[in-house]
């Protein structure tokens, strides 16, 4: 057997894997990212307090938004 021929298998775009791994990189992408924004904040302005806070509000804003597109979801499967 050829590493050339093994392809990992496809997710079809609106399938429930599909869903699950974009929820997952939503909410990975809004903790670095506002973690980061915290840690330049902390570094800059010598606390200690941004890093926390910055992971935490990207967590409490990606997962809001995850809810807020599922719950857009589903109302439009219900008109």
């Amino acid at each position: 057997m050829s590493w050339v021929n093994v392809r990992p298998p496809r997710i079809e775009a609106g399938s429930s894997a599909d869903a699950i791994m974009t929820a997952f990189s939503e909410v990975v992408a809004g903790v670095l990212v506002y973690g980061l924004l915290g840690w330049v904040g902390d570094h800059f302005l010598h606390t200690r307090f941004l890093l926390p806070l910055g992971v935490l509000l990207g967590l409490g804003l990606s997962l809001y938004l995850i809810y807020k597109r599922h719950i857009a979801r589903n109302e439009g499967e219900c008109a």
